[in-house]
């Protein structure tokens, strides 16, 4: 009932402003040179108001699409780079702690243990001393705030198969100690046996505490 109240309100409105746009001075020019046309130049004005009529039911939907499609191609951006960055955060938070190097007293412990282990002789072993290294500017390969800690090994009068065993329990060692450098020579007395000194160094990253200070609000 009140929705065909409403309707016959809105008709008789439409009817009133078309009776008042009828008796305007504009639409009865309009008129007069409408009359006043060939009937082709009729039908071409005729086909233009259908067009323009057409068009403005038809541009603003169009338009609403082209942007709902930016809007969610955007939406699809943004929600992978957030699956992304979830992913990643899962991923640190599942890897292994990283090693951060051995003190050079633990080391040289281990470096005895492995001497003692291949049964070198008392006057074969010429030292095993602490060291620590620093970058001097001259490799690339090092940054200059990591702390390079370890062992210098001296051996005198060793055969190549003690040789090839102490390096290589050297070298497996420990995961975050690696062998720097061996100089080996003949032994001065018998060039049948080899003196060498190894450096056995473990690199590890200085801990830097990060204090965050409040903006005092």
């Amino acid at each position: 009932m009140i929705v065909t109240e409403v309707k016959d309100q809105l008709l008789d409105i439409l009817k009133t402003r078309w009776g008042e746009l009828q008796e305007s001075s504009i639409y009865i020019q309009i008129k007069e040179k409408y009359d006043d046309m060939s009937s082709g130049a009729q039908k071409l004005v005729v086909l233009a108001c259908i067009a323009i009529i057409v068009l403005f039911l038809v541009l603003p939907p169009w338009s609403w699409i082209g942007s709902s499609s930016t809007f969610i191609e955007s939406f699809e951006s943004k929600k992978a780079l957030i699956r992304s960055l979830l992913q990643l955060k899962r991923d640190i938070a599942q890897a292994p702690a990283v090693a951060n190097g051995i003190s050079s007293s633990a080391l040289k412990k281990q470096v005895e243990t492995s001497i003692r282990a291949i049964g070198l002789n008392a006057d074969q072993i010429k030292g095993v001393a602490e060291i620590s290294l620093s970058n001097d500017g001259s490799s690339t390969l090092v940054a200059d705030s990591v702390l390079q800690n370890g062992v210098q090994i001296t051996v005198s009068k060793i055969n190549l198969e003690q040789f090839v065993d102490l390096s290589y329990r050297i070298q497996k060692m420990n995961l975050t100690a690696k062998l720097l450098s061996v100089d080996m020579k003949a032994n001065n007395e018998d060039n049948h046996y080899y003196d060498v000194i190894y450096q056995l160094i473990s690199f590890a990253v200085p801990q830097v505490e990060v204090e965050i200070e409040g903006d005092g609000k």
